[in-house]
């Protein structure tokens, strides 16, 4: 390895950067909570509804509520699935 030079995770042909997200946060956001929260609304809003959103992570419409009011955060998986839903209008239009 040359000197000074650092790898990154992913930086191979064809890979995607660990920080590239397909839609842009909202810098006016101050917190981690209230991107958090954005992009859970944004979902909501791209499903239609908080219940079908639900039912396309596998989880309770009341686990949905407790997200969007800020009471629980979603692990890892389940932000990863919300972040691809978020973003699916973005993508497309």
């Amino acid at each position: 390895m040359e000197r000074g030079k650092q790898i990154h995770p992913g930086a191979g042909a064809g890979s995607r950067s660990w920080g590239a997200t397909p839609f842009p946060l909202d810098p006016s956001c101050s917190s981690p909570e209230e991107k958090l929260m954005r992009f859970v609304e944004r979902a909501v809003a791209n499903c239609g509804s908080a219940s079908e959103l639900a039912r396309r992570l596998r989880v309770r419409p009341a686990t949905v509520s407790q997200w969007r009011s800020g009471v629980k955060r979603p692990d890892a998986l389940h932000l990863i699935r919300i972040q691809e839903i978020a973003s699916l209008r973005s993508l497309l239009g």
